[in-house]
């Protein structure tokens, strides 16, 4: 376990981090400067729900992809949006795959309507 801010190593069992208060993650967010240059943007959202939808469906269909922001989004949430990364040539598939999804952006429909 790790704490997202100071970086700090924790045993299994313990979830929150005794300097920094936050809750800690399994795995450390990779920093913008050292996403390899073959992982372009794909798509970023506040929505708990979609963050999770969208993992799923890329896990699922064998595509790499990168979070950043993930783990912010916990303890500051509303404020800065997760955002997905994918290899640069498997971007148009998982543009293809997420365009037949009702993506959220927050609360509100990206286009605009809730259904």
């Amino acid at each position: 376990m790790f704490c997202p801010k100071c970086k700090a190593e924790y045993n299994p069992g313990i979830v929150t981090c005794a300097d920094c208060h936050i809750p800690l993650v399994h795995e450390l967010p990779v920093p913008v400067h050292e996403l390899k240059h073959d992982f372009v943007f794909l798509v970023e959202t506040m929505n708990l729900s979609d963050i999770a939808l969208i993992e799923s469906v890329l896990r699922g269909s064998g595509i790499q992809y990168r979070i950043m922001g993930e783990n912010f989004n916990l303890y500051r949430p509303l404020v800065e949006p997760v955002q997905f990364f994918v290899q640069d040539d498997r971007l148009e598939d998982a543009q293809t795959l997420l365009s037949e999804m009702n993506l959220k952006y927050s609360g509100l429909s990206i286009s605009g309507s809730d259904s």
